[in-house]
């Protein structure tokens, strides 16, 4: 569980985003949501629970690029995160050399399972496109597009984006 918060800490460092993680991951998923994602977890294999970490963070990835400008400050945010995660060093230096060369998505809804990783996963990639202070149409188009893959209803898209702000 603590990774959860460790990934969304760790986007609360620019002067846009206060919340610390724990509130940020307590605005976006509910106490219940967060006891039933415990017990998945404790019942996955370990490679399951990394699967689904690196993919939160690829999007959030993806999304920092979505403008195809991406800028130092952004880099830095994104290593921030992979360093967040607690994953081991291969891993990590793996999703370090995705930084600049980013993956594709791939099936998300197949990567991340979990209703409430999932919720993490929009909420770090809004969190993401509003660095500069607004989103512009490409990373909106992106998010439009990680909510489609997810199959998030767009309502429920739209309580992470305010929980967000």
């Amino acid at each position: 569980m603590r990774w959860l918060a460790g990934l969304a800490k760790a986007a609360r460092d620019r002067d846009a985003f206060l919340m610390d993680g724990e509130r940020v991951v307590g605005h976006i998923v509910t106490d219940e949501a967060l006891a039933e994602l415990r017990d998945w977890l404790v019942q996955e294999p370990p490679k399951t629970v990394i699967d689904e970490q690196r993919a939160v963070i690829e999007a959030c990835i993806r999304m920092a690029h979505a403008n195809r400008e991406i800028d130092p400050e952004e880099r830095a945010e994104l290593k921030e995160l992979i360093a967040w995660s607690g994953l081991d060093e291969d891993v990590t230096d793996a999703l370090v050399h995705e930084v600049h060369f980013p993956p594709p998505l791939g099936d998300l809804r197949e990567r991340v399972r979990h209703p409430a990783i999932r919720d993490v996963l929009l909420a770090l990639a809004w969190t993401m496109a509003m660095a500069d202070g607004k989103a512009d149409a490409p990373e909106k188009k992106l998010f439009s597009e990680l909510v489609s893959k997810l199959g998030v209803t767009e309502e429920h898209a739209d309580a992470i984006r305010r929980a967000v702000r």
